[in-house]
């Protein structure tokens, strides 16, 4: 589920799901990942029961839709032979997303997620 700061709730609505948010996180039901983004940090919630990765097929949700964490786990281990090549980098995960190229912007998310996470 996404949720932004920029999704249009009422106030009583954001407190409420604040809330249930919050109790939810503290009863350990719901854990939370915050994903950054080119343009802004999204918060990725999953349940506590559920696996943290999964690597779904690309599908029809846009590449900013795939969270962090997913491409990390595509990336690690194409990134062992590609990581000098971050061009060559990016066209192995299109492919295995099944793209013959990346979306215009998907490229420099992931070189962000790249530095992020797999740089040492």
């Amino acid at each position: 589920m996404k949720y932004s700061s920029s999704t249009s709730l009422t106030s009583v609505a954001k407190r409420r799901y604040s809330g249930a948010l919050k109790k939810a996180r503290a009863e350990g039901g719901v854990m939370m990942e915050l994903d950054p983004s080119a343009e802004r940090i999204i918060a990725l919630l999953w349940l506590s029961s559920t696996q943290l990765v999964i690597v779904w097929e690309y599908g029809n949700r846009g590449f900013d839709d795939i969270p962090a964490s997913e491409l990390v786990e595509i990336m690690f281990d194409v990134a062992a032979e590609f990581s000098d090549d971050k061009p060559l980098l990016c066209k192995k995960v299109a492919n295995l997303y099944g793209l013959k190229h990346l979306p215009k912007t998907a490229a420099s998310r992931l070189v962000s997620v790249y530095k992020e996470y797999l740089e040492f």
